[in-house]
């Protein structure tokens, strides 16, 4: 590593706080030095990296592309040094299980089923932490994850959740009749994701998959959660990509509804994973053991 490597480290902690407060003025507070200190270190790394980090506002900061996929990189590793200073300093208590899975996962899925398990089991704390940033790399920190792939990670037991499945959805008095092939639904307005910040699957990838090409229209909405995708169409927006872990309750109450002669099979799976070298409580199987059984 060469000397402009390593200096470029020393500054990339006030680069995280600042990319998380969206304000150099409340990083500054957080850290109990001057804001002056901080611009100096975050211009010290544009420098270094030569290109601009932050977008700067009259109301805070704001990420550029290349500052948003230096924050993904980083946020996981930050995560796991932070979790590693916790158990040392606290030996953190058995009772306690932690979960990290994308914001997706999190909201749609497993917050709401975890609700259930906390009344079966009112002595075992649940802490979910979600980002999308999430990899197999950063599992060892946690007691469970939930990944996205084939199952593949040599490092990690697996146990398959959900099949990703995926359907175009709109609002339930959102006129459909006319969608008969993929070339009728091109017609309607598509609501995206922004495949710079979403890392799976958009629009594009998933006309591909079923034989036919994307063409963007000049008046897409594009959103970079799917949860605000989501929002959109339950606002009679257009049509968005809905995934079935997702979607499922929105349907069964009648807000959303499936276009349901695309609905595609990706190929990919969600996985409940932990790590082969860390031997789980047995606070952490009994969730585990419960997770599975709910599923079934």
């Amino acid at each position: 590593m060469n000397s402009k490597n390593i200096r470029a480290l020393n500054y990339l902690y006030y680069f995280f706080i600042v990319a998380k407060q969206g304000s150099i003025s409340k990083s500054a507070e957080q850290l109990a030095v001057t804001q002056g200190a901080i611009s100096k270190q975050i211009v010290n790394l544009e420098q270094i990296l030569g290109v601009q980090l932050f977008k700067r506002e009259s109301r805070g900061v704001s990420l550029t592309q290349e500052g948003r996929i230096l924050y993904e990189s980083i946020s996981p590793c930050i995560d796991v040094i932070f979790s590693a200073f916790n158990r040392i300093q606290n030996q953190e208590d058995s009772n306690v299980i932690k979960i990290i899975c994308t914001e997706a996962v999190a909201h749609y899925w497993l917050a709401p089923i975890t609700y259930q398990f906390s009344e079966d089991f009112p002595n075992i704390n649940i802490h979910i932490t979600s980002s999308n940033a999430i990899s197999a790399e950063v599992i060892e920190a946690y007691d469970f994850g939930i990944l996205y792939g084939n199952g593949q990670w040599d490092a990690l037991n697996t146990f398959l959740l959900f099949q990703e499945k995926i359907s175009p959805i709109c609002h339930i008095d959102y006129p459909v009749e006319d969608i008969k092939t993929i070339n009728d639904l091109m017609k309607h307005k598509l609501i995206q994701l922004d495949p710079y910040q979403w890392r799976w699957i958009t629009w594009q990838e998933w006309m591909k998959i079923n034989h036919s090409q994307y063409h963007p229209q000049k008046d897409t909405l594009v959103y970079n959660q799917v949860t605000l995708a989501l929002a959109a169409c339950t606002n009679k927006q257009g049509i968005a990509l809905g995934w079935e872990f997702m979607v499922k309750d929105l349907v069964k109450n009648n807000i959303l509804k499936k276009i349901s002669q695309f609905e595609t099979l990706t190929g990919m799976n969600d996985y409940l994973v932990n790590s082969k070298y860390k031997k789980l409580s047995s606070h952490a199987q009994i969730f585990r053991d419960w997770l599975i059984a709910s599923i079934k």
